[in-house]
C-alpha cells in the first residue's frame, strides 16, 4: 500500500482524527486531504480527486460502520488493503471543567459506543457527531451552542416520508432564537413547507410523557429481538458446522452485518438455496426467525465450508 507523493490520500473528519491516524499507518506521512463525510471520501477517489482513500469498516466493540458497506455498494470502488489502528480515548473539556460540570458529551457514534460503560454511569445526555476530532474542534471553537441533526427513518418506521430533527443548542435565549431566525430561513429558502405528517407524527410521540415511553420501550424490545437473533444465528452457524470464528456478528450493533461470503457464495444461496442477501454478502439480521434460522445457518455451512 506504498503510494509517494504527490498522490493524495482522502480521509472523513479533521487533522488528528483516528482516520488520519489509519492514513499514516497505511501510507506513511503522504499528502492528505480531511473531508466532511464517509461519501465525501469515496466520491473524491471515483472522481480522482484523490488516489485513494480511507474509511473505517468495523470496530472490535462496536460493530461494523454500516454507512461505508453500503457505499461500497453505491460506488464503483473495491478494498484494496486494510490497517488496524488502536483507539484511545479520553474525555476532553474545556479549561476549568470538572465532571460534575458536564451536561453534555458530544462524539462519533462508534466513539461513544466504545465508551458507554463509563459514559452511562453518569447522567450526561450523550450527542452524536461526524467525527471524533470533530467533537473536540466544535466544542473548542463553539463552546456548547450547535446544531444536532437526527434521522426518524429506523428509530420511528418512518421511511416512506423522510424526517428527521434539527436540534438548536444556543448559548442563551436570545442567541437561540437568533439562530432559529436563520434555520427558518434556510427552510423557507429551500422548501418552504414539508409534508408534516411524518413530524407531527415524531412531535406527538416524544411530546406525550405515556407515548415517549411506550415508544421507548418499544425500541428496546426491537433492539434485544436483534441481539437475540446474533446470538442464536453464531450458535446455528457453529451447530451447522460453518468454518471460521463468528464472534464479531456479536460484537455488531444494528439490523445488518456483512458475511465474508464474496459474488460466488452469494450467488450459490441464491440459486441454490433460494436466499437473497446484497450481492456482497450484507445480511438483514433482523429478517432472521425460528423458523428459516436453520435452513439460512445450514446453507450457509454448506457454500462456505
Amino acid at each position: 500500500m506504498a503510494a509517494p507523493p504527490p498522490y493524495v490520500i482522502a480521509y472523513a473528519g479533521e487533522p488528528g482524527a483516528f482516520a488520519e491516524d489509519a492514513v499514516l499507518a497505511a501510507f506513511g506521512d503522504v499528502a492528505r486531504t480531511p473531508l466532511g463525510s464517509f461519501r465525501d471520501v469515496f466520491a473524491a477517489v471515483t472522481a480522482g480527486d484523490a488516489a485513494a482513500g480511507v474509511v473505517p469498516i468495523e470496530n472490535v466493540i462496536h460493530g461494523t460502520v454500516r454507512e461505508n458497506y453500503d457505499l461500497l455498494l453505491e460506488f464503483p470502488l473495491v478494498i484494496a488493503g486494510e490497517v488496524t489502528v488502536p483507539v484511545d480515548l479520553c474525555l476532553a473539556a474545556l479549561p476549568g471543567q470538572s465532571l460534575d460540570d458536564i451536561e453534555r458529551v458530544y462524539s462519533h457514534i462508534q466513539a461513544l459506543g466504545q465508551a458507554e460503560g463509563f459514559l452511562r454511569s453518569r447522567p450526561w445526555q450523550l450527542l452524536s457527531t461526524y467525527n471524533t476530532a470533530g467533537a473536540g474542534k466544535a466544542i473548542v471553537e463553539r463552546g456548547a451552542p450547535m446544531l444536532v441533526a437526527s434521522s426518524f427513518s429506523k428509530n420511528f418506521a418512518l421511511y416512506d416520508e423522510r424526517v428527521g430533527g434539527l436540534s438548536i443548542v444556543g448559548a442563551d435565549a436570545t442567541e437561540t432564537a437568533s439562530l432559529l431566525s436563520h434555520a427558518k430561513g434556510v427552510v423557507r429558502a429551500n422548501y418552504s413547507n414539508p409534508p408534516a405528517h411524518g413530524g407531527e407524527i415524531v412531535a406527538t410521540i416524544l411530546g406525550d410523557g405515556e407515548l415517549r415511553a411506550r415508544w421507548i420501550e418499544e425500541v428496546s424490545v426491537m433492539r434485544e429481538r436483534i441481539n437475540g437473533n446474533r446470538r442464536a444465528f453464531v450458535s446455528g452457524l457453529r451447530a451447522a458446522g460453518a468454518p471460521g470464528g463468528h464472534e464479531g456478528l456479536l460484537r455488531q450493533r444494528g439490523m445488518f452485518s456483512l458475511l465474508p461470503l464474496g459474488e460466488e457464495r452469494v450467488a450459490r444461496l441464491r440459486d441454490e438455496f433460494a436466499i437473497y442477501v446484497v450481492g456482497k454478502g450484507r445480511i438483514n439480521v433482523a429478517g432472521l426467525t425460528e423458523a428459516n434460522l436453520g435452513p439460512v445457518c445450514r446453507a450457509v455451512a454448506v457454500v462456505t465450508s
